[in-house]
């Protein structure tokens, strides 16, 4: 989809294809592929045992944020949608941070995972993305980004062109590809609405903060009793006892850690 040679000219990636090789309708089908292209901001990274390697771009407008509409982010269990991502230091006639002339000689190639896009009104528009490969990884973490900076040049910028990456490597065609439409949250059931009633009666409440497995020694809140039953039954939303595929495990959980354990309690006091 794109040439031998990749070079980011002043202005970025006008030139990525060779005019010579390529006709105007040849050029117009290898533009269909760019998902996007523009200049970022470098701004932090972190690194986690748990989460991986994450960068934060900055964007020049909120507007650009419309490019990842629809796009999968990177979540536990799920992986984010993959870029090739076509990267060179910005260049701008004396622009802090920045060479004296655009050098092809520092472009690079790395493959993204799309982590997350943002905005807001002090931080302007920003996307995450996640890194795996262990040399991508070091060099970025030797390239200084923009809370590491100690003077007011500000934060170092890439011009970056994404070629989204589909399951069998090839370059997706952005006209033709199907946005992943997150699907609408499904309400909670017959099960949840039990779980909140109990949550609310105050026998309940007594005997998880003072007699179950999980006693605390005090009274608790309902939201804290809440969080301690979602973390044993291993759900973010009540919802989930009713919704997917493991909603009867997450409920088999409920039914032996508390439900059971709360109706024997009671059986047992109203027997004495």
């Amino acid at each position: 989809m794109i040439g031998q040679t990749i070079e980011a000219p002043e202005g970025g990636f006008a030139d990525t294809l060779d005019p010579d090789e390529l006709n105007e309708r040849q050029i117009a089908q290898a533009e269909q592929h760019i998902a996007f292209e523009g200049k970022l901001g470098f701004e932090k990274w972190i690194d986690t045992s748990a989460f991986g390697f994450k960068i934060t771009f900055s964007l020049e407008g909120r507007h650009q944020l419309d490019a990842f509409d629809g796009v999968m982010s990177y979540r536990a269990k799920r992986g984010g949608q993959r870029y090739m991502a076509i990267c060179q230091p910005y260049w701008q006639p004396d622009g802090p941070g920045t060479p004296k002339k655009a050098d092809a000689s520092q472009q690079f190639v790395d493959e993204w995972q799309f982590a997350g896009r943002g905005w807001s009104e002090s931080g302007g528009a920003h996307i995450a993305i996640m890194v795996a490969e262990r040399r991508s990884i070091g060099v970025w973490k030797l390239r200084k980004a923009g809370d590491q900076m100690t003077d007011d040049t500000g934060p170092r910028h890439y011009y970056v062109m994404l070629l989204e990456l589909d399951d069998d490597e090839t370059i997706v065609n952005q006209t033709k590809r199907e946005r992943v439409v997150a699907p609408a949250e499904r309400p909670g059931g017959p099960r949840s609405k039990a779980v909140a009633r109990l949550l609310l009666a105050d026998d309940f409440g007594e005997w998880l903060d003072q007699r179950s497995i999980y006693a605390v020694g005090y009274a608790q809140t309902t939201a804290q009793r809440d969080e301690t039953i979602k973390k044993v039954c291993a759900i973010t939303s009540k919802r989930e006892f009713d919704n997917g595929t493991s909603a009867d495990a997450h409920w088999e959980i409920w039914e032996t850690q508390f439900h059971r354990p709360f109706i024997q309690a009671m059986q047992r006091r109203e027997g004495r």
